[in-house]
């Protein structure tokens, strides 16, 4: 019985020669009845050291294989946490609403409230009354619907801010009132239901 060599040939072995091999199927009485030339130049200890040698070469590959394979697994955690953290983002985040039209910029007005914001200077009060109204202890003025929420609860008046007299608070008046003028958009009847 003749024994095939390349079956028991070890995957990427440098070292291994052909007659290093070993039959996986060897009995002790194949290799006593059939004496072959590979045999007759290896002692059994030589066989096991270069089977051994062999072995221990698939072995490191096997392991080599390992290591990169635990390289990409370590990668392959990375993106799938960052997947999750980007998608619990975009869950959170909701669904982007886009306006029909594009928003109107940051100085035009914005509906009928934008007398709201309009302040103290721009209705075009004096400076020291400006200054006066701002400082209010009471409740800082700094804009026309700071003013006219100060008056709107029958209360307050324009004579009870520190330094404003009867003289003062009608030339306030006439300022507010050129300003309802020059602008019938925020007329005055609509600032006081609005």
């Amino acid at each position: 019985m003749s024994v095939d060599v390349t079956e028991t040939e070890p995957a990427d072995t440098q070292d291994a020669s052909p007659e290093a091999e070993v039959p996986q199927e060897n009995s002790a009485d194949d290799s006593a009845t059939e004496e072959t030339p590979e045999s007759e130049e290896q002692t059994p200890e030589e066989t096991f050291r270069l089977r051994s040698l062999a072995l221990r070469e698939e072995l490191s590959d096997a392991a080599l294989q390992l290591l990169e394979l635990e390289v990409q697994v370590k990668a392959a955690k990375a993106t799938y946490k960052e997947e999750v953290e980007e998608l619990r983002r975009h869950i959170a985040k909701g669904p982007e609403k886009f306006p029909l039209f594009d928003p109107p910029a940051a100085d035009e007005p914005t509906g009928t409230d934008h007398w709201r914001s309009v302040t103290v200077t721009e209705v075009g009060i004096p400076e020291g009354l400006c200054t006066k109204l701002r400082e209010n202890p009471e409740n800082p003025l700094a804009t026309l619907g700071d003013i006219v929420d100060w008056q709107a609860d029958g209360y307050h008046h324009l004579t009870d801010i520190p330094g404003i007299g009867e003289g003062k608070a009608d030339q306030l008046e006439k300022c507010m009132t050129a300003y309802w003028d020059a602008h019938p958009e925020h007329s005055q009847p609509a600032a006081e239901e609005g």
